[in-house]
């Protein structure tokens, strides 16, 4: 062969071989490149996972939160409430007990009336009227003889038959009463009385007042 073509053979090998290796570097850098770039991807969807996993967790938690302190804050106003209402009615007891505490004790005034004790039928109709005019706390007062009947009756014409009463057996008995409820057998209204016994000037009941 020519001596030229030798030299130009040679050195079209090398430059292939050149070629070649500057091909197979610049597939390496690519290849490394692509790595390095699904790699930042790889980094930044794990990023974004845990972020996202991050955001639930928090709005969960605070949703419970929110939930938990509104449901501690209704509990709380029930108890509130609660303990409100029973303070009220505490205290509307007391009030309605001292109320007729007093009232039995203005009962107990009246029933040691002279005219009261020693029955003096005019005289005690006098002292009850007089007792209605200075305290408007009562309705009216009636007096009951041993049979069970009103023979002075501030509200209704005397003759009243109550001696199938509670109040009248528990009075005559000598006990002090405090009715429920009840309708009014000479008015018909709804009343509640307060009952005690008389005692005379020897110690005997000769009735009730209420």
């Amino acid at each position: 062969c020519p001596a030229n073509y030798n030299k130009d053979f040679s050195h079209g090998r090398n430059l292939a071989q050149v070629t070649h290796r500057a091909t197979q570097g610049v597939i390496s850098m690519r290849e490394y490149i692509r790595e390095k770039l699904y790699s930042c991807l790889q980094r930044q969807t794990i990023g974004s996972h845990l972020q996202f996993l991050i955001s639930v967790v928090l709005v969960t938690v605070s949703i419970s939160l929110c939930l938990l302190y509104t449901w501690h804050e209704r509990e709380l106003r029930l108890v509130e409430s609660e303990q409100t209402m029973h303070q009220s009615v505490v205290q509307q007891s007391q009030l309605i007990g001292e109320w007729f505490r007093d009232r039995a004790d203005d009962l107990e005034t009246i029933t040691r009336l002279q005219t009261v004790r020693t029955g003096n039928l005019t005289g005690m109709l006098n002292d009850f009227q007089a007792g209605l005019a200075s305290s408007k706390e009562f309705e009216g007062y009636a007096f009951v003889d041993q049979s069970g009947r009103t023979v002075v009756d501030t509200v209704a014409p005397p003759g009243t038959d109550v001696n199938n009463r509670d109040y009248f057996r528990l009075g005559m008995a000598g006990q002090s009463v405090i009715t429920g409820i009840l309708t009014g057998r000479a008015t018909g209204r709804r009343i509640v009385i307060l009952a005690k016994p008389v005692f005379d000037y020897q110690n005997e009941i000769c009735g009730i007042v209420f």
